[in-house]
């Protein structure tokens, strides 16, 4: 517990009050209480700061433990739904449900002044954004369920600061699991995964000699085909 600073600063100036209408007093006397007085306050404002420093940290710890929770379950979720998932037979996926309750992002919207004290709170944005990108109500294929579980790896594996807090406040078996799974994904697709996906679609190149047939804009300009 720290001392109340007006209490202690009342205190202060009382003894400095009295020992300068104390007849007789020496100026010696009269230094060391003024230097007590300052060094009561430096004491004082410092007890306040490591408050305030230990309360952010308390906050900042409860966000992290509900964020960093939250999306180890999520990747975990969607890696095992990818995982399952037959190979390249154009197969689209519809997401009955959000992978995640989102609680943690919520948590932050709050609370943005702790939020924005997190050196890696920019990083963790940008992960709810990837999945919010599969979100319910969506038809999918594995290209873009894979791009949400390739940006999380991606910046697990580089970014220090994300790896330990997921170390120390995600599940365990959580953590263990991503810690295998994050090397098996990509932040980048193939043609042929993109094609599969029904991102992109295979069209036939025209035959030699024949020329395309022009078509009329809107504006009544032609157009080749």
């Amino acid at each position: 517990m720290f001392a109340d600073p007006n209490g202690e600063l009342l205190n202060q100036l009382t003894r400095i009050a009295d020992a300068m209408n104390t007849k007789g007093a020496w100026w010696l006397d009269w230094i060391k209480t003024l230097a007590s007085f300052i060094l009561g306050m430096i004491a004082t404002f410092l007890g306040l700061w490591l408050q305030g420093r230990s309360s952010d940290r308390r906050e900042q710890g409860k966000m992290r433990r509900v964020v960093y929770s939250e999306l180890a379950q999520c990747f975990v979720l969607l890696d095992s739904m990818v995982r399952n998932a037959p190979p390249r037979r154009g197969v689209r996926y519809e997401m009955m449900k959000d992978l995640c309750a989102f609680d943690g992002e919520a948590y932050i919207k709050e609370k943005p002044a702790v939020f924005y004290e997190l050196p890696e709170g920019i990083v963790l944005t940008w992960i709810y954004h990837h999945f919010h990108s599969v979100s319910a109500g969506g038809t999918y294929g594995l290209v873009e369920m894979k791009g949400s579980l390739g940006f999380f790896s991606e910046k697990f594996q580089e970014n220090p600061t994300l790896r330990n807090n997921f170390r120390r406040f995600a599940q365990a078996a959580d953590f263990r699991t991503i810690e295998k799974a994050v090397k098996l994904y990509k932040w980048s697709a193939t043609i042929e995964d993109m094609i599969d996906s029904g991102l992109l679609s295979v069209v036939p190149r025209p035959a030699a000699g024949v020329q395309s047939q022009p078509t009329i804009n809107s504006d009544g300009d032609t157009t080749p085909t």
